[in-house]
């Protein structure tokens, strides 16, 4: 008899499940010297994850709300570095941070934006909507899988898109 294939999706760490500790988030916002109510990039810093477009994208709203970035350096990573730099009072790269914090930041985002041009399967998707937040992916690759009804979608090559849905996912918070 022929086997039926199936589908099956990676899954988030149980932590992610975790309650919110008023105690342990303070310790972790002040670490970082950030308080609740960010924009929140998780990934490696590297072009396929559309950061620079992000960062145009948030630079151009003047937003009052810093957006954070949780990841390590990746591949190709000067033109990010470069902006990340030149818009640092209003940007905060905070390099790698262990699944405990990782947990507390995205609880206390406004939203996750993950406007990637191509991804596996986008965890930081699943982790966000694990807590809570509300989560803004971009309308390619395998990232509609990941995040079915539950988000809101942006063009990845547009930054008008990206401008807009990210006042819109502040108030699906």
């Amino acid at each position: 008899p022929k086997a039926n294939p199936q589908i099956i999706y990676p899954a988030v760490s149980s932590i992610f499940n975790t309650k919110i500790n008023k105690d342990k988030t303070a310790k972790v916002l002040k670490k970082y010297g950030l308080s609740a109510g960010y924009f929140l990039s998780v990934s490696t810093l590297e072009p396929r994850k559309n950061l620079a477009g992000l960062i145009k994208a948030y630079i151009s709203t003047k937003s009052k709300n810093p957006l954070v970035f949780v990841g390590g350096r990746g591949w190709k990573e000067a033109e990010i570095s470069k902006l990340l730099e030149v818009h640092k009072d209003k940007l905060k790269a905070i390099g790698f941070v262990e699944e405990e914090e990782l947990v507390i930041l995205y609880q206390q985002a406004l939203c996750l934006i993950y406007p990637s041009f191509y991804e596996g399967f986008g965890l930081p998707a699943l982790e966000a909507m694990s807590v809570g937040t509300p989560t803004l992916l971009s309308n390619s690759s395998s990232l509609r899988e990941a995040g079915g009804n539950a988000v809101l979608y942006i063009d990845p090559k547009n930054i008008d898109s990206i401008k807009q849905l990210s006042g819109d996912a502040i108030l699906m918070g």
